[in-house]
């Protein structure tokens, strides 16, 4: 009955209902340690393939973001709110197209993400606006504690491939022309340097953080499938509540004029 009450004052942050959906499950302190609050960073290996082969990006080149909504339907559906982008959106947008760079490490996309996030609260003024960014981060932080290598690894299959050693040196300068020729094309003459200097998968991963940081248009924004379905099931539950209400009033004013 008292979780129903909190969860119906609009006050309620969302990290509050989360921690207390946890807490009212733990049944001790070592529950919490179960929940991986007190566990290091999960360690997701970066592609790999077989001896003999190289992993480079697959053509063509793109990357996608759901933003701050990502994983977070059920959230939502608690927490009442819309969207949970805020300030820290384009941060959100940079770890998802992180994790779809060919040979990146997990732990280097969610270290920027964190730092992301706490730079731009940091930088706002207004002390509501920034107590509301830095209750969405923590909620973000502590989603990202739990949550194990599935995204990250479904993202790096999509966007790496496995070709042998003598044309992997191709396919890096042929990702990275094709970025350039759609995203900076007056810069094309840069290509042959870059592709010489990021001759490994590490360093090719690390050129992309950077050139989708500079060029943040190169990330296309669509909608998180799970946000979707949680939305359009919170308005059918709306539109079947309106139906009902209006369901009463009708038998109220048949009522009053049988009385009549």
């Amino acid at each position: 009955k008292s979780l129903n009450m909190m969860t119906s004052k609009r006050a309620t942050s969302p990290l509050s209902l989360i921690l207390l959906l946890i807490a009212s499950s733990a049944a001790s302190a070592q529950d919490y340690a179960n929940f991986g609050f007190d566990q290091p960073p999960k360690l997701c290996p970066p592609y790999r393939c077989s001896k003999g082969y190289e992993a480079v990006p697959k053509r063509p080149l793109k990357f996608s973001s759901v933003g701050c909504n990502s994983g977070m339907g059920g959230v939502k559906m608690f927490s009442g709110n819309s969207s949970l982008d805020g300030p820290t959106e384009s941060c959100c947008h940079q770890r998802d197209a992180c994790y779809q760079i060919c040979g990146v490490s997990k732990l280097v996309c969610d270290e920027k993400f964190k730092k992301c996030q706490d730079d731009t609260c940091a930088s706002i003024t207004d002390e509501q606006v920034k107590n509301k960014c830095n209750d969405d981060v923590n909620l973000s932080n502590l989603m990202l504690s739990l949550a194990d290598c599935k995204v990250f690894d479904t993202a790096q299959r999509d966007a790496c491939e496995c070709v042998t050693k003598d044309k992997a040196a191709d396919k890096r300068e042929a990702a990275i022309r094709y970025f350039y020729k759609k995203f900076s094309p007056e810069s094309l003459d840069k290509v042959s340097g870059l592709a010489k200097k990021a001759d490994t998968k590490a360093k090719l991963a690390g050129l992309f953080q950077k050139l989708s940081l500079k060029y943040p248009e190169a990330i296309k924004k669509i909608k998180d499938p799970q946000a979707q379905l949680m939305e359009d099931l919170m308005n059918n539950m709306d539109k079947k509540r309106k139906t009902s209400d209006d369901v009463d009033d009708t038998e109220d004013e048949v009522d009053e004029v049988q009385e009549l």
